[in-house]
């Protein structure tokens, strides 16, 4: 009897798009003879969440997929933009009232796992219901699960779902794979955080790190087997109390991976009126130099490599004809302009009505003005720039290699060809300094016009980044515990308090940016970006948001 096997997706998700991974290695181990369904837990976990509130509470609640699309909406008018976003934000938080001190925001991302309060002892709502789902799916049927972990608050919930997977079906080999397991290696091979990773194996078996789709198949062979064989692969598993670490790696190119399949995923519960289908066209950074970011060099994947023009094309008329729906979003950090010229010319000439954009792309000095006209002739509808900085000086510090008057001529040409550009940013990078943080906001100013939204967050310090052997143990110590309680609210596993980390808050190099925006008369305007925490549309730095941004400065 064949083997069965279930992927599944953990929370928390974003419900706009599915997340890559899961469907492109579900594809593969279908195209390889495997016998493998999908389960997208996070969507559904969601909406278990949200339609058990209103049960509760004896109403039905907001429509969230409405008020989100309406969120979506060029908006002209402030006040109107604003009554909207809170009512998105009162029936989010409506929606998970019976869970506090758990909150559902913009992104629907639950802040804490496990509270730290010892007065408070209440599992994340997201387990009760992923255990619930999980045993409705038949899990004690399985003989493989395999995770897809991308992020990292999705690894403490798959921990603990592990764990209800093996309490019911103690022979079920439980596999994770996913971008955050190379985050992972990484620890493991800096010797960090040991003690929680080894735990983590109490009831996982396998952890497979960079791009899984030929040392899955590999293991699972060996798994499979007749006698019983061991690991194979790339893969990390404990034996003896220890850690090990088997690198038998070999990696696919992209181009000769078959189409994402996304059977087993209910668009309906995304918050769009059509499908989003995510696709990968490259299996990391082609820059791979900037000195903020842990997907530089090898973390992810060893060998640079791309899904051609035609191949994206192929996969991209695979799904609108299997799945209905002409969406897609190229999922990289750095999508190539190059290709996005080439798809652009097969989508015009086969007449193609695709509708298309990136979740990342560089501000390149090749891109020309024809190359945009192109890309809005072929569907391109948004693009998200890594702009990082309005500080040419501070761009040169971080090695981001772009020149802001490229991007704003960049900005402009996508402005008038009706393409929207988002713009993400950094603020509070250990090296910025006052007169370079508001010659960013001041370069955000006088393009605000093609800028149809902003993205901020702060910048975030780990082990994982070229910037972080610039500091000293002590900085980095004090660095990466704020970070971690304030972003990731995973500090607990890693055997510290939130106590040591707001004790050392005031010590941190970051504090100096605090320091200067409550003294610079400019602060309001600096808050004014930064005041929800959403992607809010350009041009609306008013007054009425200082209060709500004041959560900032706390």
């Amino acid at each position: 009897m064949a083997k069965k096997i279930l992927m599944i997706s953990p929370p928390p998700v974003f419900p706009v798009i599915p997340e890559a991974g899961g469907p492109y290695i579900a594809s593969f181990l279908k195209s390889q003879g495997f016998d493998i369904e999908f389960l997208d837990l996070g969507i559904r976990c969601f909406h278990r969440l949200k339609d058990e509130s209103c049960k509760k509470n004896n109403q039905n609640g907001m429509d969230l997929k409405m008020i989100y699309q309406d969120l979506q909406k060029p908006q002209n008018n402030y006040e109107q933009y604003i009554k909207t976003v809170n009512e998105f934000e009162k029936s989010c938080l409506y929606h998970s009232q019976l869970h506090a001190p758990y909150g559902l925001g913009f992104y629907f991302i639950p802040s804490e796992y496990l509270n730290e309060d010892d007065r408070i002892k209440k599992q994340h709502p997201f387990l009760d219901y992923g255990k619930e789902i999980m045993d409705e799916s038949g899990i004690k049927n399985y003989d493989f699960v395999l995770f897809s972990v991308s992020q990292p608050k999705q690894f403490p919930i798959t921990m603990e779902l592990s764990k209800h997977i093996k309490s019911k079906n103690k022979n079920a080999v439980v596999i994770i794979g996913g971008a955050y397991v190379s985050v992972i290696l990484d620890s493991i091979e800096r010797k960090l955080f040991l003690q929680y990773f080894t735990s983590a194996f109490d009831h996982i078996d396998y952890m497979v790190p960079k791009l899984g789709e030929l040392s899955i198949q590999k293991l699972l062979n060996k798994l499979m087997a007749e006698p019983l064989g061991g690991p194979d692969g790339y893969v990390l598993y404990r034996e003896g109390g220890e850690i090990k670490i088997l690198n038998n790696y070999s990696e696919a190119k992209l181009d000769d991976l078959p189409s994402p399949d996304f059977d087993g995923i209910d668009f309906s519960l995304y918050l769009t009126p059509k499908p989003i289908f995510p696709i990968r066209t490259s299996t990391r950074c082609y820059w791979g130099k900037c000195s903020f970011c842990r997907g530089n060099g090898n973390t992810f994947a060893e060998h640079l490599t791309f899904r051609q023009a035609h191949k994206v094309y192929e996969d991209m008329v695979y799904l609108h004809r299997k799945y209905d729906s002409p969406y897609f979003c190229f999922c990289e950090d750095a999508t190539p302009p190059a290709m996005m010229t080439k798809l652009s010319k097969i989508l015009i000439e086969n007449g193609e009505n695709f509708y298309w954009g990136t979740q990342g792309i560089r501000f390149e000095k090749s891109i020309t003005e024809e190359d945009v006209r192109l890309w809005a002739k072929a569907g391109c509808k948004h693009l998200s720039f890594g702009l990082e900085t309005g500080s040419q000086s501070l761009i040169e510090k971080i090695n981001k290699g772009i020149i802001l008057s490229k991007a704003a001529e960049i900005m402009k040409w996508c402005t008038e060809n009706g393409i929207f550009t988002l713009c993400y940013a950094l603020f509070g990078h250990p090296d910025e300094t006052e007169d370079e943080l508001f010659e960013s906001i001041d370069f955000l100013d006088r393009n605000s016009k093609n800028i149809f939204t902003y993205s901020f967050c702060r910048y975030f310090l780990t082990p994982y980044q070229a910037d972080y052997e610039n500091y000293s143990k002590d900085e980095q110590l004090k660095v990466f515990f704020d970070n971690m309680i304030h972003y990731s609210n995973e500090i607990r596993y890693f055997g510290a308090t939130k106590d040591y980390a707001m004790e050392n808050w005031s010590k941190s190099n970051q504090t100096k940016m605090y320091k200067i925006y409550e003294k610079n008369d400019r602060k309001t305007k600096f808050l004014s970006y930064c005041g929800y925490n959403i992607t809010l549309p350009s041009g609306f730095i008013k007054e009425e948001l200082k209060n709500d941004a004041e959560c900032l400065m706390t």
